[in-house]
């Protein structure tokens, strides 16, 4: 996945997400929050 200034890919396997991001200089001073989000979301979706 791909969008104006951040990258990713995502993997799911049996019991296992992984999730890699990698933000461009803009979204990297939203590091903290991105990763807040992301833990969030998948806390209440997917536990």
């Amino acid at each position: 996945m791909k969008g104006k200034g951040v990258s990713g890919r995502l993997i799911i396997a049996p019991g296992q997400i992984d999730i890699e991001v990698s933000l461009g200089l803009a979204m990297s001073l939203f590091k903290s929050l991105v990763e807040k989000e992301m833990r969030d979301y998948l806390t209440r979706h997917v536990s």
